[in-house]
């Protein structure tokens, strides 16, 4: 256990809050850490490999799930419903799966960056607590968000395992005979599942892809929280230090010196605050655009379920649900944060007693100004700035497809 001192020196503190990003990156192939992690090309395509393995598999199913859809398209609503919100899930993880391991160096980068700014910053004592408690809470949310999806994913796997060992216990009654129809996802293979090594050939490909996707999903929703939130974090510490230094340091040559660090620190938290958004933005924008339809598909589907007294089914298509909008929650909140941190600084450093000071300090206190003056935003790919309005407006956007559906059904 750590203390809060121990906790506070930059490493350990950086290390502590980051090594279930770590571990989780570690469970996919890629070693990324918060010190220098070199090399060669070959094993950083060895790194990569099993995730593009896994993703191609997916990309395999999903092909089969579209070629079923179009099979059953006017003729089964129901089921082509079910089959829409599995494929949905699956490409958002696909994108994620992708784009975590093709940008192995940028989130390298990323740790590595943050590590050198806790490095070179003095947290002062009057914010610490806060400071503590801000990261050690999204943390903490970031466990219960870990916890939540490992427990969907069980959801998913376990029902199939159960109905083989029913059938199994009461092959007696039922002539030896198995019913291989139950897997983890709807997909309709090409082949026959007709016999017990093929439906667990079958089961085991599915619930190996179902354990990767749950580990994207996760690994690149918590990653973006904890990046954010450490970013949002250096730029209160700076607020703090501009209005501390210059309504009380009289010094000129030392508030010069400190003037000039600002302005380099502000610049490279700008440059992280544009690498995260770059390296987040297009799993943004699929998030983004999919959730709505999601949304509005899995609402309808729990809606014919409870209808027609399917309890079971019901509580897994509602803890879907669930997942589906925290991970809406997750980039909006967070990237919100972010947005709002970047662009205290021009206040905090208008707000200073600048007017006391001369015309070269002033100067430095008008680049800080104009450079936290332009707002940051994380973007969908550029089309729309992610914050709390797009939860609104992408649970509008699913309601009005709830609608439209239920008036064509």
């Amino acid at each position: 256990m750590k203390t809060k001192d121990e906790s506070l020196q930059p490493n350990i503190f950086l290390q502590h809050y980051l090594n279930i990003n770590s571990k989780m990156l570690r469970y996919m192939g890629l070693v990324v850490r918060t010190k220098g992690n070199k090399t060669d090309s070959k094993s950083k395509i060895l790194e990569r490999l099993p995730t593009y393995a896994t993703n191609l598999i997916s990309i395999i199913d999903a092909f089969f799930q579209m070629r079923w859809i179009m099979d059953l398209w006017q003729r089964d609503n129901d089921l082509v419903m079910q089959i829409t919100t599995s494929g949905i899930s699956n490409i958002v993880c696909i994108c994620k799966g992708f784009r975590l391991a093709y940008c192995r160096e940028d989130i390298q980068t990323l740790f590595e960056k943050l590590a050198t700014i806790w490095d070179q910053t003095c947290v002062p004592e009057d914010i610490r607590d806060t400071i503590v408690k801000k990261a050690q809470s999204t943390l903490v949310f970031c466990r219960c968000y870990i916890v939540m999806m490992l427990g969907l994913g069980i959801c998913f796997a376990l029902p199939p395992m159960k109905n083989f060992l029913i059938q199994y216990f009461a092959r007696k009654e039922m002539n030896h005979t198995y019913d291989y129809s139950e897997r983890v996802f709807l997909v309709r293979y090409p082949f026959e599942i007709n016999s017990s090594s093929i439906y667990f050939s079958v089961l085991f490909e599915e619930q190996w892809v179902l354990f990767c996707s749950a580990l994207y999903w996760v690994c690149c929703d918590t990653l973006f929280a904890q990046l954010t939130t450490h970013t949002s974090l250096h730029f209160e510490i700076l607020q703090y230090d501009i209005e501390a230094v210059v309504n009380r340091e009289n010094d000129e040559d030392r508030l010069k010196q400190s003037m000039i660090d600002f302005v380099k620190r502000h610049r490279e938290l700008l440059r992280i605050c544009h690498m995260i958004e770059k390296l987040f933005s297009p799993v943004i924008f699929t998030t983004m655009l999919l959730t709505s339809i999601n949304i509005c598909v899995n609402v309808f589907e729990l809606r014919e379920m409870i209808s027609e007294a399917k309890l079971g089914d019901a509580l897994l298509h509602g803890f879907h649900l669930v997942n589906i909008f925290f991970q809406l929650l997750v980039y909006c909140i967070f990237a919100e944060r972010l947005t709002q941190q970047a662009g205290t600084i021009a206040n905090a450093t208008y707000n200073c007693k600048w007017t006391e000071k001369n015309n070269k300090l002033r100067i430095y206190l008008q680049i800080l100004i104009m450079k936290s003056q332009k707002p940051f935003h994380c973007t969908a790919y550029g089309f729309f700035p992610i914050d709390h309005k797009t939860i609104t407006i992408i649970v509008n956007r699913a309601l009005s497809f709830y609608m439209m559906l239920e008036t064509t059904n």
